[in-house]
């Protein structure tokens, strides 16, 4: 088994989302980014591994990160956590939990 390390950017997160959430997890992630609301977001989803194909279940927690002068909002900050152990395996798979 081999590790990389290096920043997580949206694109990938996106690109690795299982097409069953992406739309959900789209929106519920893009109120986070509107300065007037700046909300956390807490939310499972399904990941699927770009090395294996395997599909995870995953755990995020995320909240905007937002320009000091304009307010404007920058990206993302938070946690990605593989939660597929402790929430069970793909056939065990329910709809979007956030």
């Amino acid at each position: 088994m081999s590790w990389e390390f290096g920043l997580v950017t949206i694109d990938l997160v996106r690109a690795a989302t299982h097409s069953d959430d992406l739309p959900n997890t789209s929106a519920t992630a893009g109120p986070a980014l509107n300065p007037s609301l700046r909300e956390n977001f807490v939310f499972h989803y399904w990941m699927t591994r770009h090395d294996t194909g395997e599909i995870r279940w995953m755990l995020a927690y995320g909240e905007g990160s937002f320009d000091d002068v304009t307010g404007d909002g920058l990206g993302y900050v938070g946690t990605l956590q593989d939660a597929t152990g402790p929430v069970g395996s793909w056939t065990d798979r329910g709809p979007l939990q956030t």
